[in-house]
């Protein structure tokens, strides 16, 4: 028959791909515009239009598809329908596959411009960027260009990297993907598989990870260092986290990590699956780091989509919010020591060498995830195809909740969580929350309700009941209604309005005795009494980010 359950199977693999891909866009140009004022180019800004078309429409159809239940390729009568899932979903692969093509293209021409130095004119052409970054390259003389984690074809001309007849061997292309088929079409002239490493490869990566304590070795630390890498399996992400753990260890935490390794294997004797045998590689990594907060900074990190960027001012945020530091401010410089010691571990890794942001690797991510699948402290993280994420869930031990990888969802479920921390939302739909919503979440501390473009929203009654929150984050909303509940927040510190529309702010805000830190930037539409509830917070000990259109002589007559 036609397999159309096995073709929509990969239309949503496709669709997470394209959803991925078009985060990490948003969240490129975002940073772009806030760290450089630069302006977005029309053909990126159309892009992301038609990527935002395609993902509502295909996940309308998923939607679709599920609740027609399920087809028996036996069946007479299924096979017509079967036919027509078949092809439909065929033809949005095909709208899919296209558009992946396209944020790669200006994603890449972005990376290489930056590393090279190149400065692209915002009013530039694909094509004339193309023609700046191949005389850029080819000025280097020799230059290797390495594109990592490609998931499709690219099109080396059209980005602008020489290649075939076009390069005379000032440059070459290192290329990783998982996927065989990516290196078959873009006729790479030597496939390296990475299988398993053999031992002395093992042991050579290994050693380069583990330090100076490796050089000159005692036999009996050989002996237990070696324990520990064949414990590794070969797997180099295993072998390079656990080596970076225990660099510069003693004999007896060598030992003891060796113990832990194998107490991992025999717990689980049957389980010959490589990808669990990581996941526990890493954990070692992470039992071995040093406090409690990077511990959990680390676990705060998985709850990011895959392959994001993460800001070091988001993660302070949150983390102000859980009380681990005691202001914003001195929480930035905290987090970035606390990442920076993650970043040695190898459990992140730096976006680029410009940027103070990180990427988790998703196996690392995933590692994460697993360790809390079982715990107290559960993180709940669907993916965006999970529409029906509530199903057959158990709420009561689950601390956090990530819907930030799923943009479209249009209502959020009431649900009883009592040992909730965190719940985070970044909407492209509008988002409806019933008056109930947050009822039962009585320990939470963060909520981050952010819009991707401007939408309205109505503030649930409930929000007033929220009495542990300290970090409420509502960005780029159209708030409409009344938002006075959020005075009755009497433990909140952070509030963000930040690119809210807001005609005015209740003087009840300032009854938020506890807070310290108050972003009005970007806010649209605020009446001038606005200046009246600012200067009266100002009494605290509070720091305010001011929007374009704030006056600050108008506070100044106020205080």
């Amino acid at each position: 028959m036609f397999g159309s359950q096995a073709i929509v199977g990969k239309l949503r693999k496709d669709y997470e791909q394209l959803q991925c891909i078009y985060n990490r866009l948003n969240s490129d140009c975002e940073e772009a515009v806030r760290r450089d004022g630069e302006k977005i180019e029309e053909s990126v800004n159309q892009w992301s239009k038609e990527a935002e078309a395609t993902l509502a429409e295909v996940q309308k159809w998923l939607d679709s598809a599920e609740a027609e239940g399920t087809i028996c390729r036996h069946c007479p009568r299924d096979w017509g329908r079967n036919y027509r899932h078949s092809r439909e979903a065929t033809r949005n692969r095909a709208r899919i596959h296209q558009l992946l093509t396209c944020p790669e293209i200006h994603r890449i021409q972005r990376q290489l411009g930056e590393e090279l130095g190149l400065r692209y004119s915002s009013y530039e052409t694909e094509y004339g960027r193309a023609n700046q970054l191949r005389a850029r390259i080819k000025l280097e003389g020799k230059i290797l260009v390495i594109l990592d984690d490609v998931w499709s074809k690219i099109k080396l001309t059209e980005i602008g990297i020489p290649h075939g007849n076009d390069n005379d061997g000032c440059c070459k292309v290192l290329l990783s993907t998982r996927r065989e088929q990516v290196c078959t079409s873009m006729e790479c002239q030597e496939i390296i598989r990475m299988e398993i490493l053999e031992d002395k490869e093992a042991w050579d990566l290994f050693k380069r990870n583990g330090g100076p304590i490796l050089n000159d070795m005692s036999p009996e630390m050989e002996k237990v260092a070696k324990g520990v890498c064949q414990e590794c399996d070969g797997l180099p992400l295993a072998l390079v986290v656990v080596g970076r753990t225990l660099r510069d260890k003693n004999l007896a935490e060598w030992q003891c990590a060796a113990e832990k390794l194998q107490r991992s294997r025999l717990g689980d004797i049957e389980a010959v699956d490589h990808q669990e045998n990581v996941y526990e590689r890493i954990k070692l990594s992470y039992d071995f780091l040093k406090g409690e907060v990077t511990k959990k900074c680390f676990l705060l990190c998985s709850l990011f989509p895959e392959d994001h960027e993460i800001e070091m001012g988001e993660l302070a945020l949150y983390a102000t919010g859980f009380g681990w530091f005691d202001e914003y401010e001195s929480a930035i410089h905290q987090v970035e020591s606390t990442i920076n010691d993650l970043i040695e571990s190898s459990l992140l890794m730096r976006d680029n060498s410009r940027s103070r942001n990180v990427r988790m690797h998703d196996m690392v991510r995933d590692a994460a995830l697993w360790m809390t699948a079982d715990g107290e402290d559960k993180f709940l993280v669907p993916i965006p195809s999970q529409r029906n994420w509530t199903r057959n869930q158990k709420f009561d031990n689950v601390a956090a909740i990530s819907l930030l990888a799923c943009p479209d969802n249009q209502h959020f479920p009431h649900v009883a969580c009592p040992r909730l921390k965190i719940l985070a939302l970044a909407q492209r739909v509008r988002l409806h929350l019933g008056h109930n919503c947050f009822q039962g979440m009585q320990t939470l501390c963060v909520l981050d309700l952010t819009a991707r473009r401007p939408l309205e929203l109505v503030l649930p009654t409930s929000l007033q009941h929220l009495n542990s929150l300290r970090t409420l984050l509502l960005r780029r909303w159209i708030l409409s209604g009344d938002i006075s509940n959020i005075g009755s927040l009497s433990n909140l510190e952070i509030l963000s309005l930040s690119g809210c529309a807001i005609a005015e702010l209740p003087m009840a805000l300032v009854k938020l005795s506890e807070l310290r830190f108050l972003d009005l930037s970007g806010c649209k539409g605020l009446s001038k009494s606005y200046t009246e509830v600012v200067a009266q917070l100002m009494k605290q000990e509070l720091r305010v980010i001011h929007g374009p259109n704030v006056q600050m002589k108008a506070l100044e007559d106020n205080e």
